[in-house]
């Protein structure tokens, strides 16, 4: 079963992005492509922020998200 077909995590526990100035909840993290690099390389992200982030699963459920990038903060623009 896929992590994110839908109902491998309780409907009331959305993911929270852990990156400080974004920190808001989803249900389902982007997949974003970087095609800028060969070969090409695809990671999940924020829906919100677009931060890269790393999905921490046990027996198949999600149990948490962790930052990749440091230091762990989105920047307004």
């Amino acid at each position: 079963m896929p992590l994110f077909g839908g109902h491998s995590h309780s409907h009331n526990d959305k993911m929270k992005c852990p990156y400080k100035g974004c920190e808001k909840p989803f249900d389902k993290p982007t997949v974003l492509t970087d095609h800028s690099s060969m070969p090409r390389q695809s990671y999940y992200a924020c829906p919100f922020c677009m931060s890269k982030i790393d999905i921490l699963t046990e027996k198949m459920q999600v149990v948490g998200v962790k930052a990749v990038d440091y230091p762990p903060t989105v920047f307004d623009s």
